[in-house]
């Protein structure tokens, strides 16, 4: 559990591997704005998900990302996630 856990993401529309959706709560992703990285052929236009378990990722270079599983959605053999903060380990804690 974490503080985006049962946030509702909205899927907007297609991009190159990533569908760009909005979010109510602000996120830091120095990758990019709001996406889902999916394998899912469907359009996924105004697809309403719950963002569920959290996970990190801490990198060599200190940097941390802090994910969730968007549940329904998957990405390749894994229920994809969203990235919600990517950035330094002060902070990563309030995502």
């Amino acid at each position: 559990m974490g503080p985006f856990t049962g946030v509702r993401i909205t899927f907007l529309r297609k991009g190159n591997k990533s569908w760009v959706v909005s979010i109510p709560k602000e996120i830091v992703n120095e990758r990019g704005g709001p996406h889902v990285e999916t394998t899912e052929t469907g359009d996924l236009s105004n697809r309403v998900c719950t963002l569920d378990e959290r996970s990190t990722k801490q990198f060599q270079n200190g940097t941390v990302a802090v994910m969730y599983t968007v549940p329904g959605i998957m990405n390749g053999n894994h229920v994809a996630h969203m990235t919600v903060y990517f950035g330094p380990q002060k902070g990563s804690e309030n995502y």
